[in-house]
């Protein structure tokens, strides 16, 4: 099977992975939602949640400083990044040895295709459909921002927001808020806290 990762780049896949490498903590969330907990054998040390279910796997170091000694240790036939949580440098060597997968979600809509791609590529489209289902059902009617303007602070000193274009800003949209931040990504904030509030 040939798929094509968020990135552009093309993946092919005989078979279901068996040992599956996450370098996202929300992606190892799904991955153990989908019923793939028992083919999840590496996670980053951020990977926190369900505890019950990660408690045991081994970790690969923090998503911008991972240990690729212990990556290759695993021996992934699948391993799943992110183009702003990960090193590029990092993901481009173990694409050399290994099938790396790459996301890179700005919107709800870009979330939901990479939950299909990897659907597809695990064969659980029927678990990942009625989880992308449940997710959308949760959004129905739900309007708690009202058209009220927010801004997200992302980092501290210095202040960086989330602008439009980030997965933040489209989460935030979708349930009714308006970002006052106008700029693209995740722009230097100059202004005073006294302003905002």
């Amino acid at each position: 099977m040939k798929v094509l990762d968020q990135m552009g780049r093309e993946l092919y896949f005989s078979a279901p992975p068996k040992r599956i490498i996450s370098l996202v903590p929300s992606i190892s969330e799904f991955i153990i939602d989908i019923g793939l907990g028992d083919q999840l054998v590496g996670i980053t040390k951020f990977c926190i949640h369900p505890k019950e279910d990660i408690d045991q796997k081994t970790k690969v170091g923090g998503t911008k400083n991972l240990n690729l000694s212990n990556i290759r240790l695993l021996k992934p036939d699948l391993i799943i990044g992110n183009k702003e949580e990960n090193v590029k440098e990092q993901i481009e060597e173990l694409a050399s040895e290994f099938p790396v997968w790459m996301s890179d979600c700005n919107t709800f809509n870009e979330a939901i295709d990479m939950m299909r791609v990897l659907g597809e590529i695990s064969h659980k489209k029927i678990e990942v459909e009625q989880l992308i289902f449940e997710i959308k059902s949760s959004f129905s009617n739900l309007n708690i921002g009202q058209g009220k303007s927010f801004l997200y602070f992302i980092w501290n000193d210095p202040i960086y927001l989330a602008g439009r274009g980030t997965f933040i800003n489209s989460m935030l949209e979708k349930i009714g808020f308006i970002n006052a931040c106008e700029e693209e990504r995740y722009p230097e904030w100059k202004g005073q806290l006294a302003d905002v509030v």
